[in-house]
């Protein structure tokens, strides 16, 4: 008999990277997860009598979609117990589907999605989620956070007429501020308060793919839009070719395609932004998963030379005083690789902290505890892109320790 009362949830989801991360998000949630890859295979869970408390559902799915599988259920008495939240980019609670029990968007709130299945699960309606309205009480075209916030590249009197065509549009909201340049927009910090850039190269082609580059390189998150001379097909190509999200001709820049680009623009980086972290959730929690096996005191090196005692709890300060070193180390080779600088000196203090781990006779296990700690530290400030470099850094410097540590003790036992 099963003594674990956790909530079970079935999330059926096609896309391997989108159901591990909400398998992920769900487990730090305290609840037991159970994964189908389609309709098809959702059905044959239930019906042989593993019914879940809930299931998260996509409707786009190979086999068997989404649909079908409402259809189904909706025929079979026996499977109409288990509430359905539908997981989707393009519905929300307003399309109110019969026997379907709330809505979640893609990408996925984790807050929203927590507070709905809170409710689900005590017995409660869910509650209707209401967009934010914009400036103006008008609902459509705002983002959850209200207006797209814009940043305009252009000179003074062609920036004032773009903003003024764009609050032509009733349909998008805009939140407008200006720049002349990439360069003055960066150094005074702009780029840090936009979700979109239209950058305006109809003037300057040459030289604006070079704004363009410098825009993309300096600011990975932000959407660009870039607005084109009549005819300059090449510099469509290569700006679209460098990450432009639009590239608009001026036969093309009325008020309601330039909102429409702008937005979609937004929309388009911020889906992007929520599959690239979803994946990294992914591939974050299979690694948990893996250096889980070497936290347990079953390994025959830990065994011998420290017992079943970890480290963290022995000595917590030393334990704290070696992930604090880790950090730094880690920290540093971020830095020296960002600089290009000679990793010499790194290598040299990665195997000086590897000899402190082995005087200390610590097991595999202590070493991805040190890790483990270490990256699960705030690190406020960081951009995205360093935290996937200094994660990566820490998978490097775990891989060089470990093989340096176990190196040492095939010497130290061999020398007994």
């Amino acid at each position: 008999m099963d003594s674990d009362t956790r909530p079970q949830l079935l999330v059926v989801e096609d896309d391997d990277a989108a159901r591990e991360s909400l398998q992920a998000l769900l487990e730090q949630r305290g609840y037991r997860v159970a994964v189908a890859e389609n309709g098809r295979e959702a059905l044959r869970q239930l019906r042989a009598g593993k019914a879940p408390a809930l299931i998260l559902m996509d409707l786009l799915m190979p086999e068997m979609s989404g649909w079908e599988f409402l259809q189904v259920r909706a025929k079979e008495p026996s499977l109409q117990s288990v509430p359905v939240v539908v997981i989707s980019a393009a519905l929300d609670d307003s399309a109110d589907l019969e026997n379907v029990a709330g809505y979640l968007r893609k990408p996925v709130d984790p807050t929203r999605m927590e507070e709905l299945i809170s409710r689900l699960l005590s017995g409660k309606s869910p509650a209707r989620v209401q967009p934010i309205p914009a400036e103006g009480g008008d609902p459509a075209g705002s983002t959850a956070a209200g207006p797209v916030r814009l940043l305009l590249i252009q000179d003074p009197e062609q920036s004032r007429i773009t903003e003024a065509q764009l609050q032509e549009s009733d349909e998008f909201h805009f939140q407008v501020r200006h720049a002349s340049t990439v360069e003055s927009a960066i150094s005074e910090g702009l780029t840090a308060e936009a979700d979109v850039l239209l950058l305006d190269l109809r003037q300057e082609s040459e030289q604006g793919l070079t704004s363009l580059r410098t825009a993309l390189r300096q600011a990975p998150g932000l959407a660009v839009v870039v607005l084109s001379g009549p005819g300059d097909q090449r510099l469509r190509q290569e700006a679209l070719r460098l990450g432009a999200q639009d590239v608009l001709g001026r036969e093309q820049s009325s008020p309601l395609l330039l909102s429409r680009s702008l937005h979609h623009a937004f929309e388009r980086q911020r889906l992007k932004a929520a599959l690239e972290r979803a994946r990294e959730l992914a591939v974050h929690e299979r690694e948990r998963r893996g250096m889980a096996r070497w936290t347990q005191p079953r390994l025959a090196v830990s065994s011998e030379l420290l017992g079943d005692v970890p480290l963290r709890r022995a000595s917590p300060e030393t334990f704290r005083t070696l992930v604090a070193r880790f950090n730094a180390l880690c920290a540093k080779a971020v830095e020296e690789k960002e600089h290009e600088l000679d990793s010499l000196a790194q290598r040299r203090e990665l195997h000086a902290l590897s000899d402190a781990l082995a005087e200390l006779r610590v097991g595999p296990g202590d070493i991805v505890d040190i890790y483990q700690e270490a990256l699960a530290g705030e690190h406020p400030n960081t951009s995205p892109e360093l935290e996937a470099a200094r994660r990566e850094e820490a998978r490097l410097m775990l891989v060089g320790a470990l093989g340096y540590v176990l190196a040492s003790y095939r010497l130290y036992v061999g020398s007994r």
